[in-house]
């Protein structure tokens, strides 16, 4: 019974991140209803974004027990989209110069 229990015990950290994924999923998806159009919404999508990369690479892809190359490169890819996303709200005409032929 405490192989049982110490096992239970061991998947409550996937449980209380996943809890949290569904949450902050509700979060974006009550923001996106609510605030659509507003000018900081992007922002504060970014920062979800990258925060549910972050409990993905953690709990589930286990970073914290990976070869630190590996887990460079999964901290980089979890930054590269939200950075991305505040750098096209922030400088959205220069990207648009940009892009135009």
């Amino acid at each position: 019974m405490s192989v049982l229990t110490s096992d239970h015990t061991a998947l409550r950290p996937l449980g209380f991140a996943w809890l949290a994924l569904l949450g902050l999923t509700a979060l974006s998806l009550g923001l996106g209803i609510h605030w659509h159009g507003q000018g900081g919404l992007p922002l504060i999508v970014a920062g979800i974004l990258w925060l549910k990369g972050w409990l993905v690479v953690r709990y589930f892809l286990e970073v914290g027990s990976v070869h630190p190359f590996i887990r460079r490169v999964l901290l980089a890819f979890i930054a590269i989209t939200p950075l991305c996303l505040a750098l096209t709200t922030l400088f959205a005409a220069q990207f648009a110069r940009w892009a135009s032929l």
